[in-house]
């Protein structure tokens, strides 16, 4: 952006520095206006957020740090029209940083809803309580593997083509995706690092898919049959946690010794920026927008702290994407970008990476295909 200037009560006009395709796209979905002569006289900003102003069908009447946040529904609210936006008056939302305390408020019929709920500990929900539901509702986050191609890392095996195509075929998505969904279907399943839904996705080419001959072979032709040490890099949440504990036990099918680093974000941020990952297995929001442009500027043309893959020709084209206005251009170029990464393996999609609830029977959620955590912003009611 280069400016905006006011044009009317309810219109603003944005001023570009250089053509941005998903500009509409980000301001609908993730860009906040501020009211200026609210939140530029507060010189901390945390305290505008302690009595927030906003155009929402709710509004916040009271924000406390240890009974949470209490929300009103707002009566002169229209949603495209004079019809009620929301079945539910009152909100309250609380904090409760650990879930095994929140599932504990559940069981006592303190909470209604838990969110990302261990699938388990959802099941068994479910089971022990009658007025209890638990349901996986699959939004556009999934999950993926990252090599260091690089050779940021220090590990030389990595930086060969045929030990990368290898690790990806020893790799059998099915068992990872029981992990992420509990083996309940979802409304989707990713084929690429982008879904077809989001405007500038296509493909024509995917990661190397299991074959655990083809990946003993490659792995003799490169010089690694008896395989190599290897170290992934994940995170704490339990679904990815899981999933790369099972890539790491399917990858000694082929000789790689891997072991499982589990860390918070911080920690694998500075990871990340020392170089030291070698292969992570991690979640994506694609973007949180039902557009690829989060997606290709992250993944595809990171900054020098977040370069692992070093193909220059890739990067190159992925910036090329976010200027590019021609609708079937840009996507004509992002094919090139999502083909390419597969073909050279650099990341693979490994499976669904869907949001857990567990609720009462008198809420129902509203699922929403182009929402990174599946839920509608109108997703709960009472019913």
């Amino acid at each position: 952006m280069k400016n905006a200037e006011k044009v009317g009560p309810y219109t603003v006009r944005v001023h570009m520095k250089r053509p941005t395709p998903y500009d509409t796209m980000r301001f609908s979905y993730l860009t906040p206006i501020m009211p200026k002569h609210l939140h530029g006289k507060v010189k901390n900003k945390r305290d505008f957020a302690r009595r927030p102003v906003g155009t929402s069908m709710y509004r916040a009447v009271k924000i406390d740090k240890n009974k949470g946040v209490f929300l009103q529904r707002h009566t002169g609210y229209k949603h495209g029209g004079v019809k009620r936006a929301s079945n539910i008056d009152k909100f309250q939302l609380l904090f409760i940083p650990d879930k095994s305390a929140q599932v504990a408020q559940y069981t006592i019929g303190n909470l209604e809803a838990v969110r990302a709920v261990d699938i388990d500990q959802g099941k068994q929900l479910a089971k022990q309580f009658k007025d209890t539901q638990f349901i996986v509702e699959q939004g556009i986050s999934w999950r993926y593997m990252a090599i260091d191609a690089k050779g940021r890392s220090g590990n030389k095996a990595l930086t060969d083509l045929r030990v990368r195509k290898a690790l990806m075929m020893a790799v059998n998505t099915q068992d990872i995706l029981y992990v992420n969904t509990g083996g309940q279907k979802v409304s989707r399943y990713p084929q690429q690092m982008c879904w077809r839904l989001q405007i500038g996705c296509d493909f024509s080419k995917q990661a190397p898919g299991y074959d655990l001959a083809e990946a003993k072979r490659l792995m003799k032709e490169a010089g690694y049959v008896r395989g190599f040490d290897l170290d992934i890099t994940t995170f704490t949440n339990p679904a990815i946690k899981a999933g790369a504990e099972i890539v790491a036990a399917q990858l000694k099918e082929i000789g790689v010794n891997a072991t499982v680093n589990s860390m918070v974000i911080g920690a694998y941020r500075k990871k990340q920026r020392q170089g030291k990952i070698q292969m992570m297995v991690g979640g994506y929001p694609a973007g949180a927008m039902p557009d690829i442009s989060g997606t290709i500027k992250f993944i595809y043309a990171p900054p020098k702290s977040r370069d692992y893959h070093g193909d220059e020709e890739m990067k190159k084209l992925a910036r090329a994407t976010n200027g590019m206005m021609d609708p079937q251009k840009r996507m004509a170029v992002a094919r090139k970008v999502f083909d390419m990464a597969a073909e050279r393996a650099y990341f693979k999609v490994l499976a669904p990476g869907p949001t857990n609830w567990v609720l009462r029977d008198y809420v129902s959620i509203k699922a929403d295909a182009i929402s990174a955590f599946s839920v509608h912003p109108r997703g709960l009611r009472f019913n």
